[in-house]
């Protein structure tokens, strides 16, 4: 559920990025928000997921 919220948040932060500009600089700046946001979103679920994924891709197979 935490993370719904998260989501919401940062979709809502994406919204407002979007109609922050009307022009050219629109799609970069859409999709600049859209990684940040991502970046954020997966940092706060997948932060304990990715640490354990990063040391088992070290260990031999």
């Amino acid at each position: 559920m935490l993370g719904q919220v998260h989501f919401i948040l940062h979709a809502s932060l994406y919204r407002a990025c979007f109609w922050w500009l009307d022009g050219g600089e629109v799609v970069f700046l859409s999709l600049v928000c859209n990684f940040v946001s991502l970046l954020m979103y997966l940092h706060s679920k997948n932060d304990l997921t990715r640490v354990t994924h990063n040391t088992n891709s070290h260990s031999p197979a």
